[in-house]
């Protein structure tokens, strides 16, 4: 559904969701590769920090990561430039590892869970 100037309601064609959906997973596929790419580049540091300086989780850094963008993005002035269209796809990116690390978190965790159940006697 799509509302027109006028205020009505009306509905899509199944072709218009399809060419968006197909420019949804072309800007997927996009991110996947940059992500994959920085993450050999960077030796996988979002997932598994040096941990010289600093001892946050990668969880922790991932969130002072997506702190830090945002901050970019804002202070940069209006409009959509070249500079802030890279920090935003860069948001983007970082939101995704914020997902896969709490994932793998959650994923750990529920391995210790069910691994001490079957250890404990009952």
């Amino acid at each position: 559904m799509k509302r027109e100037e006028d205020g009505r309601v009306v509905p899509v064609s199944k072709e218009e969701v399809g060419r968006w959906n197909e420019r949804i997973w072309k800007m997927c596929n996009k991110l996947a590769e940059v992500l994959s790419e920085k993450n050999i580049r960077y030796n996988n540091s979002v997932f598994s920090p040096l941990g010289i300086f600093s001892t946050l989780t990668p969880l922790e850094g991932a969130k002072i990561r997506l702190d830090d963008k945002l901050k970019r993005i804002i202070a940069m002035t209006a409009g959509m430039s070249d500079d802030k269209e890279d920090a935003v796809f860069d948001l983007m990116g970082y939101l995704v590892c914020y997902h896969v690390i709490k994932d793998a978190e959650e994923a750990l965790e529920e391995y210790i869970d069910s691994a001490q159940q079957r250890q404990s006697p009952g």
